[in-house]
């Protein structure tokens, strides 16, 4: 494992987990689709997907790339759902690369 030390972190998130309303948000998440809505988004947009992200995988990513005009799409490599952890640094190296490039 890549990020060991995020265990501990994680096992104590975990430990708290109220799981009924967690199995509620995923239903939510289920029934929710603003798929059709994506090309009324008009401002620069950076979209920045985990490849090994199982509960949005990439191609959730690629579905708002395509329907957002001149958005950019940036693929972490092996990371998961956690990637603003398990890959600061490489995210931080988008988002800043992205606001760089803004009027």
């Amino acid at each position: 494992m890549e990020r060991a030390d995020l265990i501990p972190m994680a096992e104590e998130r975990y430990a708290s987990l109220d799981l009924p309303a967690a199995e509620r948000l995923l239903e939510c998440f289920k029934q929710f689709n603003v798929t059709a809505e994506l090309g009324r988004i008009k401002v620069p947009t950076c979209i920045a997907s985990a490849e090994l992200d199982i509960l949005k995988p990439r191609r959730y990513g690629e579905i708002m790339h395509e329907g957002i005009k001149g958005s950019e799409f940036h693929l972490v490599p092996g990371a998961g759902h956690v990637v603003v952890l398990e890959k600061a640094a490489e995210i931080n190296t988008i988002i800043l690369g992205f606001l760089a490039k803004q009027p």
